[in-house]
């Protein structure tokens, strides 16, 4: 042992622990009075600025994690201590229980002058204290500000540090893990320090400051635990070892420290042993200088650790924590380079969407612009103008706006109404099969007839116009809240709308009060639409053919009846037979010859004939609420006359004709419906509402332009806050710029 060595100051030991930290790395050493090499200090001077930023956007802080070292340990590793030691002064709150309950931002600054330290985020921003008892009640303040008096909070404490005695450094202190919870201390915070401990740790560019007691187990090591669920390999975390003075007597840590112990994990950045002032040292009042030379003396005076004496302790922690970070930053460049002009960009474009407080006169260029982005924005999602679809985030992976509508006219509309159909004779009900032969016999009253009576066949289209009113008014709806949909996307795609509030308020009170409006006419119009296709029946329409639908119908019941199949050639001239079409003598007699046929009924009813027989004879129920009875007439002293359960088979011919009629006509109602509601909807709905909304925001008189465009209150607030965040930009910028054009390297 050098017997000279317990005379070394502190100088001497920095620059012993800085030769030794060059040698390790292969490379230039770090500064001899423990600074970082000439230029390394701006990379991290620009990652405390880049933090800044993103500090005043929560949401940017959330998705873009900076190269961090965290400081994770249990309560009891002595995780507080070696802070200090690192730091230089004693200011973190101690006690009972939890005390650390909200993260720690420590960063700290070389500069010469007095030590001091300030809170950039707290009430008193430029306040700067020199008594660090005063930094550790402000500590105690802030924590009760964010996380109250026993519970837990995510949002972090800032606090700089600058001395003459320290390197650029930023540190985050973790609160230490714990198994146990004081009285009147909710359970659930020890899975919550865990989830905030995991939620830093676990990004990819955290160093892992890993502090645990070396007088404890270090199998059941918290620190390690963590460590190693997120770093299996050991590629980003540094273990700090502490209480090394405190390991029982012929024991040591030289082999954990060496990376001899087969039973550690292999950590690829190392292990570090320090020795921290203790609890009697605290009490006795020494002082930080008198610590860090017992420390020294401790490592070059112990045989188990003089050896390695110049890679252990604070000195040496400090600046391997500086030059991991650096080198950590320096990878990450490309993508903070990235991201900063991205951040840049953005705040430049929010900074221009907030106003500043401006007189009368200039709130009516404000407005003029608000109205021609309204205009611009809503006419070209209606119309499917590539400028503006083009600026959405997912512009091309989902319809929008007028392809919405379109899609809603021309497949969910559309299938609605072609879903619609008349309703078979076979698959009909009891109660419907009675009601249409009762509709038949009473519209032919006293004289019977041969005909289908014509208030049948309008009846039976006026029910079935009456189903497709559903479908008619829920393709209004669905058009009324894409307009809302189009309207909401509209006010979010103009950011200077959110510093004029009462101008949106009155834009989203006009649009809606025009939609309601003309929704309501729209409907009205629709179910006049349906009114006169109930009332006025087109019997001479060119794709209507009774006459054909009527043979079809009498083709099928006579092969029923008679079991015969008439050829192609027989069914044309029967066709036009009973069309009333000119035939040849010879025609004619052909024409009775089948006649002829079909009268003369074979021995026994065809299979078909008895199925079909059997089929309608089992479709009929017990009377319906209509009160139709089961026998074919009642006696003379009943009021009521029903007719028969069982209709015989020329009745039933009557029905499907006059259904095959009913289908035929409706079909074409149907096609009418999905040509002429979406016409009248585009027209109503659509068209009339954009231009109503766009003359109505038009034409406000000059004192309601004053009144809408007047800056919501936090609008100064919210600009001096972009602007800070701009400017810390620029400096990170102009910082990262002087580090490309540099080429610092960190070894």
């Amino acid at each position: 042992k050098d017997p000279h060595s317990r005379d070394h100051g502190p100088a001497e030991g920095r620059m012993a622990t800085s030769s030794a930290l060059g040698a390790e790395e292969g490379g230039g050493s770090l500064r001899g009075d423990g600074g970082q090499r000439p230029g390394l200090s701006i990379l991290v001077r620009m990652t405390n600025a880049l933090r800044e930023a993103l500090s005043a956007s929560l949401k940017d802080a959330q998705t873009f994690h900076l190269p961090t070292i965290a400081v994770v340990g249990s309560q009891s590793s002595g995780k507080s201590s070696v802070l200090e030691h690192m730091v230089g002064h004693s200011f973190l709150p101690r006690g009972s229980g939890i005390v650390t309950r909200c993260p720690c931002v420590i960063r700290m600054h070389q500069k010469q002058g007095v030590a001091y330290a300030v809170f950039p985020e707290s009430p008193q921003p430029e306040q700067q204290l020199t008594d660090f008892d005063a930094v550790r009640s402000m500590i105690e303040k802030e924590t009760h500000r964010l996380a109250g008096d026993r519970g837990l909070s995510d949002k972090a404490i800032v606090l700089d540090i600058f001395s003459p005695e320290l390197l650029d450094l930023t540190l985050v202190d973790l609160p230490g893990a714990v198994r146990n919870v004081g009285e009147g201390q909710d359970p659930r915070i020890i899975k919550q320090i865990e989830d905030m401990i995991m939620s830093y740790i676990c990004q990819p560019n955290c160093i892992i400051l890993a502090v645990s007691a070396a007088n404890t187990d270090l199998a059941n090591s918290d620190a390690i635990a963590f460590s190693r669920k997120v770093d299996p390999e050991g590629e980003r975390t540094l273990a700090v070892l502490t209480k090394l003075d405190l390991m029982d007597q012929g024991t040591d840590a030289r082999a954990i420290l060496t990376g001899e112990d087969q039973h550690m994990p292999k950590l690829k950045l190392g292990y570090i042993g320090v020795v921290n002032r203790s609890q009697a040292d605290i009490n006795s009042g020494r002082g930080m200088r008198e610590a860090k030379q017992k420390e020294l003396d401790f490592f070059r005076e112990t045989p188990a650790y003089s050896s390695i004496a110049a890679r252990q302790g604070t000195e040496y922690l400090v600046a391997r924590c500086s030059q991991l970070l650096v080198q950590t930053i320096q990878r990450e460049i490309p993508k903070i380079d990235a991201k900063l002009k991205d951040l840049k960009r953005n705040k430049e474009t929010e900074l221009g969407n907030l106003p500043e407080v401006s007189p009368e006169n200039q709130r009516i260029l404000y407005q003029n612009g608000v109205v021609q982005v309204f205009m611009s924005v809503f006419g070209g999602l209606i119309d499917g103008d590539s400028q503006v679809l083009d600026t959405r985030k997912s512009a091309h992976e989902e319809l929008h706006g007028g392809a919405r509508i379109a899609h809603v006219f021309n497949t969910i509309f559309a299938q609605d109404i072609m879903a619609l159909t008349v309703q078979n004779l076979d698959s009909m009900d009891a109660g419907n099969f009675r009601r249409l032969r009762n509709m038949i016999k009473n519209g032919l009253g006293i004289g019977c007839g041969m005909n289908i009576p014509n208030g049948s066949f309008q009846t039976l289209v006026g029910w079935q116009v009456d189903l497709m009113e559903e479908p008619i008014m829920r393709c209004a709806r669905l058009v009324l809240k894409e307009m809302h949909r189009m309207l909401e996307d509209t006010l979010e795609g103009i950011p200077l709308l959110e510093s004029f509030p009462n101008a949106r308020t009155a834009l989203i009170q006009t649009s809606n009060e025009v939609l309601t409006k003309q929704h309501d006419e729209a409907v009205e119009h629709l179910k006049m639409f349906l009114e006169m296709s109930k009332r006025q029946l087109s019997y001479k329409h060119p794709d209507f053919h009774p006459e054909e639908i009527r043979y079809q119908v009498c083709c099928r019941f006579a092969r029923m009846q008679f079991g015969t199949e008439d050829t192609v050639e027989e069914q044309e001239l029967l066709r036009k037979a009973h069309a009333n079409q000119p035939l040849t003598n010879e025609q004619k007699a052909r024409v009775r010859s089948i006649l002829e046929r079909r009268r003369t009924p074979p021995p026994k009813p065809s299979a078909n004939a008895r199925a079909s027989t059997e089929r309608y004879a089992a479709a009929q129920s017990p009377p319906d609420a209509l009160g139709l009875g089961q026998s074919s007439i009642s006696r003379g002293t009943s009021s009521e006359i029903r007719l028969a359960d069982d209709a015989d088979f020329e009745e039933r011919e009557e029905i499907e004709i006059l259904l095959g009629l009913t289908r035929g006509y409706f079909e074409i109602v149907q096609k009418q419906a999905v040509s002429m509601v979406p016409k009248y909807i585009e027209l109503l709905l659509v068209h009339k509402s954009r231009n109503i909304m766009f003359q109505t925001i038009q034409t406000r008189t000059d004192a309601q332009v004053a009144e809408l465009m007047s800056p919501s209150s936090d609008v100064a607030a919210r600009r001096r806050d972009a602007e800070f965040a701009l400017s810390k930009l620029v400096e990170a910028q102009d910082l990262l710029y002087r580090v490309s054009r540099s080429g610092i390297n960190a070894v």
